[in-house]
């Protein structure tokens, strides 16, 4: 058997004293307590994707009139695509009537800033592809929900957004995703 060295015995017999005595074992308590927290956020964080989100968001019937006539037979249909993929960004807005997409825009650019606690990302970006009808109705939906702050959204046209994601559900297949400016609010499928 392998002796130790005095010092090595001394400091042995030191901590197994303190480790028996009341503030020892207070110690040891808050610092089980202290790592089982610090695994817990952890298995949180690697729990809910926080770099790349994908997400497929709609809202049947939104532009629908009170009855249906001749003009719009069948209740329009408003679809967000989401796509957060660490430092890129892009939203696609579309516009669906019973005889196909009838509006759109593509937006895309960077992340600007992010805050991974609270799931909000700051968002930079630009209108790379718009169709709209002369009488549209998503145009002026649009410039409420980014808060834009021109008359019209253009193509290459600067937008600057926050949102966040409120609450994702236990297995992680819906989001609810928030414009933080004007607060509108989405219910999205994760893809």
């Amino acid at each position: 058997m392998v002796k130790l060295p005095l010092r090595v015995r001394r400091w042995r017999r030191r901590l197994r004293r303190f480790l028996q005595s009341r503030r020892g074992k207070l110690a040891s308590v808050i610092g089980v307590m202290l790592l089982l927290f610090t695994g817990a956020i952890t298995i949180e964080q690697l729990a809910i994707p926080s770099d790349v989100w994908l997400l497929s968001c709609s809202a049947d019937g939104y532009f629908s009139a009170p009855q249906f006539n001749s003009e719009h037979p069948i209740p329009d249909k408003l679809t967000l695509l989401v796509n957060i993929e660490h430092q890129q960004a892009a939203l696609h807005y579309q516009l669906e009537s019973g005889t196909g997409v009838t509006e759109f825009i593509v937006m895309q650019g960077k992340v600007t800033r992010r805050d991974l606690r609270a799931l909000s990302y700051q968002l930079a970006l630009k209108a790379n592809s718009v169709q709209w009808q002369d009488d549209s109705r998503l145009h002026p939906y649009l410039l409420n929900e980014l808060s834009y702050v021109e008359q019209s959204i253009k193509l290459n046209a600067p937008v600057l957004l926050d949102v966040q994601i409120r609450h994702v559900d236990s297995p992680h297949s819906r989001v609810l995703l928030t414009f933080m400016s004007s607060n509108s609010l989405w219910s999205c499928q994760v893809n």
